[in-house]
């Protein structure tokens, strides 16, 4: 579980560092010269990914892969995770539903900050920047304390608990337009986000059978693929009402998930 979370370390600092410097390029000299620093970056990594020797497959059966993988294996595949988890790792099928909590239904909160910047705190595009940055230190502390700590018990529990923290520090963030206060909320969200993230990948790791695990991995990341979905839904509701209104729903419908899962779910609560 240690050696996962430190692996995890690079999702934070990515944020911690890059929007605090792209904050600063985008107010100085515009977003033009922004975009093309992030697009040569972008393209540097897919080079230098294409160099790495990874020889962590046995030759024959990447050969088999390849000659049998066509859409109709991969949907296959796809199932059969989604039957091991109802079926067999029930608790875990229900933790993947709750990652819909922070995954899917408040993290586009951290879309919306260069609007809530200019809107509500009335600030530039840097200051939206800055609001990110410190969400990604945020993230990489509590990843740094269970790297260096482990996790304690009632790793379910946890899950809840910070789902639910996620949904409160978006209600709260909804309702404020002081900026030191925007910047501690938005800390500790960047924290519980990392606390359910990381929580739920080591329960994914030791619950599940090797020859499920990383079907049930795709699984979780084909959840989390919905944040797509729910960032158009949020965008035409900010359209129709104000942004302040539907950052507050996603916060109250945040709670209201994790406080049924808090009651309801004691298989979830129960995890070791």
């Amino acid at each position: 579980s240690n050696a996962f979370t430190t692996v995890n370390l690079t999702f934070p600092m990515t944020r911690m560092v890059g929007p605090f410097v792209g904050g600063i390029l985008a107010s100085s000299v515009g977003f033009f010269w922004n975009l093309n620093l992030e697009a040569f970056l972008y393209m540097s990594l897919l080079i230098l990914t294409t160099l790495m020797a990874t020889p962590f497959t046995n030759p024959k059966a990447k050969d088999y892969m390849y000659s049998n993988f066509n859409v109709k294996v991969f949907f296959a595949d796809l199932v059969a995770g989604f039957k091991y988890l109802f079926n067999q790792q029930r608790a875990l099928f229900k933790v993947m539903i709750l990652s819909l909590i922070p995954n899917v239904i408040t993290f586009p909160l951290l879309f919306l900050l260069p609007v809530y910047t200019a809107e509500i705190l009335k600030e530039g595009p840097d200051w939206g920047g800055y609001l990110l940055s410190v969400n990604g230190f945020g993230g990489m502390v509590s990843i740094l304390v269970f790297s260096a700590f482990g996790f304690p018990d009632k790793r379910g529990l946890m899950c809840i608990l910070s789902a639910l923290v996620t949904g409160v520090l978006t209600l709260l963030f909804g309702l404020v337009n002081w900026i030191p206060l925007a910047f501690l909320l938005i800390v500790f969200f960047g924290t519980a986000v990392s606390i359910f993230r990381t929580t739920n990948g080591v329960l994914i790791q030791t619950l599940v059978d090797d020859r499920y695990r990383v079907r049930t991995h795709s699984f979780y990341r084909f959840i989390m693929s919905f944040v797509v979905v729910s960032s158009f839904i949020i965008g035409r509701l900010i359209d129709m009402t104000s942004l302040q209104l539907v950052i507050v729903g996603m916060g109250i419908l945040s709670i209201i998930m994790s406080v049924g899962y808090l009651i309801f779910a004691s298989s979830v609560r129960n995890q070791p």
